[in-house]
């Protein structure tokens, strides 16, 4: 009897030890970088500059699929679409995109249905963007198209309907479409059309039939001269390898094609272990871009554990809720105060970022501040196609009375204890509200909260300084220390957040400025409360937008409308503000000094600066040199700019 249960317990040792240990597959991508049209389908030949993939380890509800990567170069930017499936979930489209092939801006999810998507398929289309991702489930071939691109993806029509369109991607040769489609592995259908709209089946088709070589792998590629084809291997097992074929003939009588390249996927990396289903190429800054998914192998430990996980995260969540009950403590609520002038073509993309925002305890209110455009029918359009609810947005729509009255006018209506900050034409990361939130809970003390963000310039994404200490990630921050010692915000409005109780307190922003508004209620606030900043970009701050839509420019303003003749003696008490003001009007003030505008009020300014704290270059252009030959000098600076920006 002992012996008996010895072997019982070795046996289910063993038992556990193969289930645990047991391997089951995923699919990541892989992005290669060549200048040799030759070499798009070698990757051993070329340089990996991008991979992604499924992080499996303990994660409930994991990742296990991220394939079906294609490739749009739009507006001097690459961006690559693909499938993202999760254990429990259906398959949705997800994005990234770069502008230089280093950094890749994550965009999220574009695309999700009530049925699996895969195999998204973009293409450009008489200055339109559209989608056609497989929608197997649904038993038709799905046409979308964007209102914002890369989100705002809507429904244009079915192209098909009645079977399972499998894999389909439309390639245009001479003013003819040719729709690509399969409806099992073993059989690829030809159609062709002069309209998108009129679909007629090819004599030739099927054009090619067997598991091997007919089901599509990717898009039909041109590369100079010549259009390949992708084709699955499905002889061995579903995703094993992919061939290519290179087009001979393609009309509307007539089909041939030639294999080039066999088994491309070759085994050898990490990302392809097990194999690979698709390839898709580009040529993008003189480079082609060739993307791969691979697939490879993962321990079966994560999907035993699930289980474990689930019970734990149940009881977790259970344990929560009580204290939730107990403490009778709700979660911090924002309020999103979006002015908008004259956005027509940027107020989707800013309201688009917000929706897909992971933390949704918000509303929106949005001031239409006398846009003469089509702002505002773009924002009720956006909002209609979204179906987005009444409750959760406001809209106030008043004669042009300033960008600070907009924001005024919105908190009165505001209904939520936080005041978040963004404009028409800036947009957020989609974890911006959460990341804050996190913060507010870690700093419950102070009454301003900022991230750090991203400049929008000349269509390039560079992080902004903000002028805190290398290795700085969070906490609280003197202002006027930080902004002094290196003249970079640490707050921006597109990235601050303020308690309601303390705006109101302090009035909002003065209606009379028109340049430096905010700096002026950020130091009112930041002297009377603390200050926590997070060191990670989740905002963009769009620098792209035509100038007479800014609030900036190189024109002069009033004394009453440029913060940087409000009087501020009061606050002078602060040697970290007086020292703070200083500096900024120093730097302000020269071209008023220099072309004698202002001059009385510039003159008070100066009389009061404490010269021996600041740079000896003021003291030279203010004091010593004679107001020509300081002239002179930033005429040449000027120049020398203007040379050197033509130049890079």
């Amino acid at each position: 009897m002992f012996i008996l249960i010895i072997f019982l317990i070795l046996f289910i040792c063993i038992l556990l030890i193969l289930i645990i240990y047991k391997r089951f597959s995923v699919f990541n991508i892989a992005v290669y970088e060549t200048r040799n049209a030759d070499k798009i389908f070698d990757y051993q030949n070329s340089k990996l500059i991008f991979k992604i993939g499924p992080k499996v380890r303990s994660k409930l509800n994991a990742v296990l699929t991220m394939a079906d990567p294609f490739l749009l170069v739009y507006h001097d930017e690459l961006y690559l679409f693909y499938e993202e499936k999760s254990e429990l979930n259906n398959g949705v489209i997800k994005a990234f995109k770069t502008g230089n092939l280093k950094n890749w801006q994550d965009l999220g999810v574009v695309l999700s249905e009530t049925c699996h998507l895969s195999f998204p398929f973009i293409f450009e289309h008489e200055q339109a963007i559209y989608l056609m991702p497989e929608t197997f489930d649904y038993k038709s071939l799905s046409l979308y198209h964007f209102t914002d691109f890369p989100y705002g993806c809507t429904l244009s029509r079915n192209l098909m309907t009645g079977e399972h369109f499998i894999d389909s991607h439309i390639y245009k040769s001479e003013g003819v479409y040719f729709l690509f489609t399969n409806n099992s592995d073993d059989e690829l259908r030809l159609f062709y059309s002069v309209d998108l709209v009129e679909w007629t089946l090819h004599p030739k088709s099927p054009i090619v039939t067997g598991k091997k070589y007919s089901r599509s792998g990717g898009s039909i590629i041109k590369v100079v001269d010549k259009q390949f084809r992708v084709a699955q291997d499905t002889s061995n097992m579903y995703g094993d390898n992919f061939n290519i074929f290179v087009i001979n003939k393609l009309s509307v009588t007539e089909y041939e094609e030639s294999l080039v390249h066999e088994n491309v996927i070759k085994k050898d990396m990490k990302w392809n272990k097990e194999g690979g289903h698709h390839f898709n190429s580009v040529l993008f800054n003189d480079r082609y871009i060739s993307v791969f998914d691979g697939k490879k192998r993962v321990s079966n430990f994560e999907k035993i554990a699930y289980p474990f996980f689930r019970i734990i995260q149940k009881f977790s969540n259970k344990r929560k809720l009580n204290q939730t009950k107990i403490n009778v403590k709700e979660r911090n609520t924002f309020s999103i105060i979006i002015p908008l002038y004259n956005k027509a073509d940027y107020i989707q993309k800013a309201i688009h970022s917000i929706l897909n925002q992971t933390y949704q305890e918000f509303e929106i209110i949005v001031v239409n501040d006398g846009s003469t455009d089509e702002s505002l029918k773009n924002l009720q359009s956006v909002i209609h196609d979204l179906q987005f609810p009444e409750e959760k947005i406001k809209i106030i729509d008043q004669k042009n009375q300033g960008v600070s009255t907009a924001r005024n006018n919105a908190v009165i209506i505001a209904k939520n204890d936080y005041i978040a900050f963004l404009d028409a034409d800036d947009w957020w990361e989609p974890t911006y509200l959460e990341e804050m939130n996190d913060l507010i809970e870690n700093y419950p003390e102070a009454g301003i909260y900022g991230s750090s963000y991203y400049k929008v310039k000349n269509n390039k994404i560079i992080a902004a300084k903000i002028g805190v200490e290398k290795g700085f990630r969070s906490g609280l921050i003197n202002y006027c220390q930080v902004y002094a010692k290196t003249l970079y915000q640490p707050l921006w409005t597109g990235a601050t957040i303020i308690k309601r109780s303390v705006y109101k307190s302090e009035k909002g922003f003065k209606p009379n400025l028109q340049l430096g508004e905010d700096f002026d209620l950020w130091v009112r606030v930041t002297l009377k409360y603390p200050v926590a900043l997070l060191n990670k970009p989740l905002a963009y701050y769009n620098q792209d937008v035509v100038l007479q839509n800014r609030a900036v420019g190189s024109r002069f303003y009033n004394p009453d409308q440029h913060m940087i003749f409000t009087n501020y003696e009061e606050f002078k008490a602060n040697p970290d503000f007086e020292n703070l003001f200083e500096i900024l009007a120093l730097y302000g003030l020269l071209p008023y000094y220099l072309d004698d505008v202002n001059q009385k009020q510039v003159e008070s300014i100066l009389n009061g600066v404490h010269w021996e704290n600041h740079p000896f270059k003021y003291r030279l252009y203010y004091l010593i040199l004679p107001k020509s030959l300081v002239r002179y000098w930033f005429m040449l600076k000027s120049v020398g700019s203007k040379i050197k920006s033509k130049i890079l």
